[in-house]
């Protein structure tokens, strides 16, 4: 079974090594999209009434932009390197040790990869039904293409918010109970949106050495927000 925080911080390479700097490319549309957010977040602090609200409006579109681009790019955090021998069995006895405790449980729980992509490894049944979908439809999907933010919304913040909890979660190796998160899902027949609250924990899965395997992701519906 793979070790799970118990509040301590794990430090150093073996919990979350510094993400790559990547391409200067890469570098530099990170760059613009930081200064837009900063830009934005500045006007809205000197805006008068008449435009708070299309300024949060942008604002929250830049923060799911620039979580969009982290998550594809980086990820949670650069996992641990993938040659060491013994690293694969670690990661096949945590998906072993994920599918015997959640496939009967009661909570919705689904296994991601905290690498470039955030890809959802395996999802239990009741995390799937209460999307309207198999888990073979959502495994192997980055999480974010699986679960995007409603696109007619402009204020929605699902993407970024969870982002931001999984990226803490992932470089301190502390589980984290976000707040009651509004997050839709679209249904998968008809296409129609349905308003959805969820209760969200996000912990570090790691091995007996403190690397990183994978992202535990529980999420609870509930049905007004509190």
């Amino acid at each position: 079974m793979p070790a799970r925080p118990n509040g301590d911080t794990i430090a150093g390479s073996a919990a979350c090594r510094s993400a790559p700097s990547g391409s200067g490319s890469m570098e530099l549309q990170r760059f613009v999209l930081e200064a837009n957010l900063r830009l934005l977040r500045r006007q809205l602090a000197e805006a008068g009434e008449d435009l708070r609200l299309q300024l949060r409006r942008l604002i929250a579109a830049s923060e799911r932009e620039l979580a969009l681009f982290d998550a594809g790019e980086v990820g949670a955090c650069a996992p641990p390197d993938r040659c060491w021998p013994d690293l694969e069995i670690a990661r096949n006895r945590t998906l072993d040790w994920f599918r015997g405790s959640f496939t009967d449980a009661t909570t919705p729980a689904s296994l991601i990869d905290p690498g470039p992509g955030l890809m959802i490894v395996d999802v239990n049944p009741i995390y799937a039904a209460a999307t309207g979908r198999t888990p073979s439809d959502i495994a192997g999907r980055p999480l974010f293409a699986a679960f995007p933010d409603r696109f007619d919304d402009p204020q929605a913040n699902g993407v970024a918010n969870l982002y931001a909890s999984l990226r803490r979660v992932a470089e301190t190796g502390v589980s984290e109970a976000m707040p009651v998160q509004r997050y839709d899902t679209r249904d998968p027949d008809d296409g129609t949106w349905r308003k959805r609250y969820w209760r969200i924990e996000n912990s570090a899965l790691k091995d007996e050495a403190g690397r990183l395997l994978y992202l535990l992701h529980l999420a609870t519906e509930v049905h007004a927000r509190h």
